[in-house]
């Protein structure tokens, strides 16, 4: 028994006469293509929460495993791992509100501040210490 299709969530479907017209009453729907959350009002909000959620886990699990390394294979790793995920789709998603930018530097000062040798400093001083590619 075939079963009887229907509209996918949110949406409302009538017929008038031949057309059918969709209409979403969902103000925070989003899709997600090729990586990238999209949502109807065009902000990227869920996509840099993504963004950085994937990056902390990254972050935490780099730091974690390659504890006992020194600071240029770690800053290796990074640039490698961790700095990819960040900048994913950044042209589109093109992050313009500070608080985004703020969440997304996050990511970047949690890694600088937690080497050894790195947390007393300043957040500026300690990324040119590193003479990292990070900036």
């Amino acid at each position: 028994m075939p079963r009887k299709k229907t509209a996918p969530q949110g949406y409302k479907e009538t017929a008038t006469g031949k057309e059918i017209i969709r209409e979403s009453n969902i103000t925070g729907a989003s899709e997600k293509d090729l990586g990238v959350i999209l949502s109807l009002d065009l902000k990227p909000e869920k996509h840099i929460s993504l963004v950085v959620h994937k990056a902390s886990n990254t972050l935490w699990l780099l730091s974690h495993s390659l504890r006992h390394l020194d600071i240029h294979l770690k800053i290796s790793a990074y640039t490698s791992y961790i700095r990819p995920q960040l900048e994913y789709a950044t042209v589109i998603s093109s992050p313009y509100l500070k608080k985004d930018i703020d969440r997304i530097e996050q990511v970047q000062k949690c890694f600088v501040k937690g080497r050894e040798g790195y947390r007393n400093l300043p957040y500026d001083k300690a990324l040119k210490k590193a003479h990292s590619p990070l900036t």
